[in-house]
């Protein structure tokens, strides 16, 4: 049978008893009782005194197809009246994962390349039609990035730091922030942040004088790693004055070096400040950020959501993003964190992104690591992961956890080993990008003086020599919006897309024959030329000296050549 996923709904609510009981909660599991009552999948449901629908909803894999699967209710861990109305339990069929990533290639294709035409132009802007053309990718246009730590947050000797940057800029072209700019480490006492703001203005400007595409950070975890930090110690209204001030002060200094921010991970999970001040902190966060850096893309950021057994995560963050899109927060991004424990199911990722692309946002995957395998098997699973989010369309950017496996805390995930050593996953990723998703093209000039071929999108060097002439650069070949491909898409006469760059030359022009003349018929024009010519110099010849009317030779007459000397 198909895959397929099961869907579990409910109405819940429930009253505590007292009112300093803990919230009510029950546990709902899916079990084949095929084998042996195995657990499909488990989730913890927190529930509220006012109706509230819930569901769960379990991938089943294609060995599981066809048994007895039933759910179950587990409740009383915490006192309390529990309500219940309108169970719904269904079975949706849905494409195979594996059989999904095998056609990755197309997709790719479809989402990642264009087909581009670069003529190059000389100083009377006519098309080169001579000499040999080549352009090669020398950066994609889709961010590639890795987590970074800054100078004094890595807690390296000198030497190693340099090594770790060098080691960056060989792999990567983008860089993620997740640590340094959070509050607790970036303002540890009230006012005192000048150091690390030095820190973060040298990284970042390490990653600019490598030509990166794009620079992410996150700012706020809504209290939850650093309980002792003076945030947490304040009242709610004070909580809200020094949050406002801190984004204003922040997001100005690095306006334009940080594009991209994850305002506030964790907010599913981690609800400190939300549950002691209330959403409108949350909210106000936002749009704070967005009054403090409005080129900067914002989004929330969460983890465990491509990596659990049931798809209630994946649901509830599309409803968070949803809902505040509904309240007017200036979201441009959609941000999740990926650590896995283990192999990472083709499937679940797939269904996952499939929820969030409903968004209609760009998905920015963060923090990758796979850990507890051995080398071998961490770079297949790396490298699945990595094509299957490279290829789904809504995805707009990767970003790996932490390259090196010292004190890195997803044990055994990094690219290299504590002994600086590349790992197998190092050589996979030089494979994928270097070698498969690159786009390199040589030809010589045609008549058109048109360069056509099909690449990725992204930085390209190109290269035209003729004898000792060379005109050479960069040029950027994007990817054109979605408004943009479908008018062109609808202006085409066989509905082919093709984009035109041009490229100007330091070349003095050269005498110009239009395409569509045959070497037949400049022949042809040529003779006809030469016989025009001959013909007006007779009729010159005749006409010069002789008298109103008549016709005479003018070297007979004139110098008495008679035809013999």
């Amino acid at each position: 049978g198909k895959e397929t996923l099961l869907h579990l709904s409910f109405w819940a609510s429930a009253e505590k008893l007292r009112s300093s009981d803990p919230t009510p909660t029950i546990t709902v599991a899916l079990v084949d009782l095929h084998k042996n009552s195995e657990v499909l999948g488990t989730e913890v449901v927190r529930l509220t005194h006012d109706w509230q629908l819930h569901y769960v909803v379990v991938d089943l894999k294609t060995e599981h197809v066809g048994h007895s699967i039933r759910p179950f209710l587990y409740l009383g861990a915490q006192r309390g009246i529990y309500h219940f109305d309108e169970f719904e339990y269904k079975e949706i069929e849905i494409e195979d994962g594996m059989a999904w990533l095998q056609r990755a290639p197309e997709r790719i294709r479809r989402a990642r390349m264009a087909r581009y035409q670069l003529t190059f132009l000389d100083l009377d802007d006519w098309p080169i039609d001579y000499g040999e053309a080549s352009v090669a990718l020398k950066r994609h246009a889709f961010p590639f990035g890795v987590s970074l730590k800054t100078r004094p947050g890595s807690g390296m000797e000198t030497a190693d730091y340099l090594w770790y940057l060098k080691t960056a800029a060989r792999h990567f072209w983008a860089g993620n922030l997740p640590q340094q700019l959070q509050w607790y480490e970036y303002e540890p006492q009230p006012g005192e942040f000048k150091e690390s703001r030095k820190a973060v203005e040298d990284l970042v400007e390490w990653a600019e004088s490598q030509r990166w595409g794009g620079f992410s950070a996150s700012l706020f975890d809504g209290g939850h790693a650093a309980k002792e930090h003076w945030s947490n110690k304040l009242a709610c209204k004070d909580l809200e004055r020094h949050l406002h001030q801190r984004l204003m002060r922040d997001m100005h200094q690095f306006s334009g070096k940080i594009q991209h921010y994850g305002v506030w991970r964790g907010a599913l999970e981690w609800r400190d400040w939300i549950d002691r001040c209330g959403e409108e902190l949350f909210l106000n966060a936002f749009k704070w950020a967005a009054q403090a850096d409005a080129r900067g893309v914002l989004c929330s950021s969460e983890g465990n959501v491509l990596n659990t057994l049931t798809l209630t995560n994946a649901e509830a963050y599309h409803n968070l993003v949803y809902g505040m899109r509904d309240k007017g927060v200036p979201l441009g991004a959609v941000c999740v964190q990926a650590r896995f424990d283990g192999e990472v199911d083709a499937s679940t990722v797939k269904h996952r992104l499939d929820v969030l692309k409903e968004l209609e946002l760009p998905i920015f995957v963060t923090d990758v690591s796979v850990a507890g395998l051995d080398p071998a098997k961490h770079a297949y699973e790396i490298e699945k992961f990595i094509r299957v989010a490279f290829s789904h369309e809504a995805v707009g950017g990767i970003f790996l956890g932490d390259l090196w496996d010292r004190k890195n805390p997803q044990v055994a995930s990094g690219l290299y080993a504590d002994s600086k050593q590349p790992k197998p996953a190092a050589a996979r990723l030089e494979a994928l990008w270097g070698e498969e998703w690159r786009t390199s093209v040589t030809q010589p000039m045609g008549a058109s003086g048109v360069l056509d071929f099909e690449g990725f999108h992204g930085l390209y060097e190109y290269t035209l020599s003729f004898g000792d002439l060379t005109c050479s650069g960069e040029i950027d070949l994007e990817k054109m919006s979605a408004e943009e491909y479908e008018k062109a898409r609808r202006e085409s006469s066989n509905g082919e897309v093709i984009q035109p760059y041009f490229v100007k030359c330091d070349w003095e022009g050269h005498v110009h024959v239009p395409v569509w003349a045959t070497p037949a018929l400049i022949a042809l024009v040529f003779v006809a030329c030469l016989l025009a010519c001959f013909r007006k110099r007779r009729e010159l010849v005749h006409r010069v000296g002789a008298p109103s009317g008549g016709k005479r030779p003018l070297r007979q007459t004139e110098l008495g050549w008679n035809g013999r000397g």
